[in-house]
């Protein structure tokens, strides 16, 4: 909830909510497990999260490609016209419990 407040997060259904809380959980792993590595000299930099913990690297290369020079509010709107979409699956439809990819 934090990430939300800081960054002004707004999700339009609680399971895209969902979907992204889950990326962002990934990233925030990453992120930990790459400054431990800096903690032991392994990494020369640290990393800290963002305003884009919640995207896929796709997401986040598809906005940010080509964009340099934009202010924040013409990337923000860019991402929801040209980002990878979100769809919600239909009422009736019931989620399987695991997937075997």
């Amino acid at each position: 909830r934090e990430f939300k407040a800081q960054f002004e997060k707004k999700y339009l259904s609680e399971i895209e909510e969902s979907f992204r809380m889950k990326i962002y959980a990934q990233n925030r792993h990453a992120i930990a497990k790459h400054n431990y590595l800096h903690s032991t000299g392994k990494k020369t930099f640290r990393l800290k999260m963002n305003e884009f913990g919640d995207m896929l690297p796709q997401e986040f290369t598809a906005t940010m490609n080509g964009m340099r020079g934009y202010n924040l509010s013409m990337i923000k709107e860019h991402r929801l016209s040209h980002a990878i979409s979100f769809i919600e699956p239909d009422n009736d439809v019931t989620m399987p419990k695991m997937v075997d990819w």
